[in-house]
């Protein structure tokens, strides 16, 4: 079978992206409202972790937060820190390991964007957030995977991780808007 044309591969894209916008429910983005302004009125933090595509997204979700008044930290932003901490003592439990040092509590949220849902990091850092009693949201694809159950928040089907992460970055700017 030929690879399609430019134009037919655009269209089968667009669809598949406009199929997952059509994913996303206005309760689950007000689930994500409400608990990223709990922590802000709480005078708590937002740790935003994703990893990949996703970590360009939590960056960015990073900026639009800050911007907005809200204390954020992009966890793994800080490449010098992450490294050391990796080489020390393991990649996936890099982010949980900050959660602790800041001694996160329950006017705190850990905000994960992740593709799969299924990165070590991830579940551990929400492992840790629960015990914590810290607040857990974010946005995700692929059925959510292992941390599906583990936030409030979206949860999209799809396994292509363009389209999710394009819906994701839909809405960032979504929650910059209405913040």
């Amino acid at each position: 079978m030929a690879n399609p044309s430019p134009t037919t591969g655009w269209m089968v894209y667009r669809e598949l992206v406009i199929g997952q916008l059509d994913e996303v429910h206005s309760v689950d983005l007000d689930e994500l409202v409400e608990g990223l302004q709990s922590t802000k009125s709480e005078g708590g933090t937002v740790f935003v972790l994703g990893n990949g595509g996703s970590q360009a997204n939590a960056a960015h979700l990073v900026l639009h937060l800050r911007d907005k008044g809200y204390r954020a930290i992009d966890m793994l932003g800080d490449s010098a820190w992450m490294t050391a901490e990796a080489n020390d003592h393991g990649y996936e439990v890099v982010p949980a390991q900050m959660l602790a040092r800041h001694q996160a509590d329950f006017k705190d949220t850990l905000f994960v964007i992740s593709g799969s849902g299924n990165s070590e990091n991830v579940l551990v850092a929400l492992e840790n957030a629960e015990a914590q009693e810290v607040r857990c949201l974010g946005i995700l694809g692929f059925g959510g995977g292992n941390a599906g159950a583990r936030i409030d928040g979206v949860v999209l089907p799809s396994t292509c991780y363009g389209a999710v992460e394009d819906v994701h970055s839909a809405i960032i700017h979504y929650l910059a808007t209405v913040l």
